[in-house]
């Protein structure tokens, strides 16, 4: 009997390492980022993945500004057209440097005073009421990843949702979900890039092979 009681704590231990564990490596970005730790941010954030999710949120954003029309021509107006003028903005983002100032750019404009440290993000992360609002906002989705809203006592349009998965044994942050005001921020800037760019004249109304008046 002694070996099924030794065997069902140990099974007991290992699920409950395994649960809290998405809690320790967010903790410890969230210690990295107030720190400005950018080797541990590079441990932590699977920047790849992490770009790869920014570049769809600006993108997208992008698309639906109708400014965007008005600011390129032709067959320009497309994902591509749009991804390229992005670039040099994720290029900004997503480094060691500038992902920790990202994801701690509250605009907390409206933001409830209470709860909030000074600290950089805001999350708060480092005392035990601000770890359990955070513990309390993470939301499970399967058993491979977990998402944390931060901070989670701001408002909805300040709010980032991160997205740590487990791959080869470690919790790594791929995703960021951008608050609106962060993502309408982005797309005002690929938009004037794209004003920026030397645009092709657009084409004259009308038929192609009308003659004008006057020639």
């Amino acid at each position: 009997m002694r070996p099924f009681v030794w065997g069902g704590i140990a099974a007991a231990l290992l699920w409950l390492a395994f649960f809290v564990s998405p809690y320790w490596s967010f903790w410890r970005f969230a210690v990295a980022v107030e720190g400005g730790d950018t080797a541990r941010i590079v441990e932590i954030a699977n920047l790849r993945a992490v770009r790869v999710s920014l570049a769809r949120a600006i993108v997208g954003e992008a698309m639906a500004d109708r400014r965007v029309s008005r600011a390129v021509t032709g067959t320009e107006r497309d994902a591509n057209a749009i991804a390229v003028a992005a670039e040099p903005l994720l290029e900004t983002l997503v480094t060691p440097e500038g992902l920790g100032p990202l994801v701690s750019d509250l605009r907390t404009r409206g933001a409830p005073a209470d709860g909030f440290t000074g600290r950089r993000t805001g999350w708060n992360a480092g005392s035990l009421s601000g770890l359990g609002r955070i513990l309390a906002a993470s939301r499970w989705r399967g058993f491979r990843n977990v998402y944390f809203t931060v901070p989670p006592q701001a408002p909805a349009n300040v709010q980032f949702r991160l997205q740590f998965r487990l791959s080869r044994l470690a919790w790594r942050l791929v995703s960021i979900d951008l608050p609106a005001e962060s993502r309408a921020r982005f797309a005002e800037d690929v938009t004037r890039r794209l004003s920026a760019r030397p645009g092709e004249a657009r084409p004259a109304e009308g038929r192609p092979d009308e003659a004008r008046p006057g020639e």
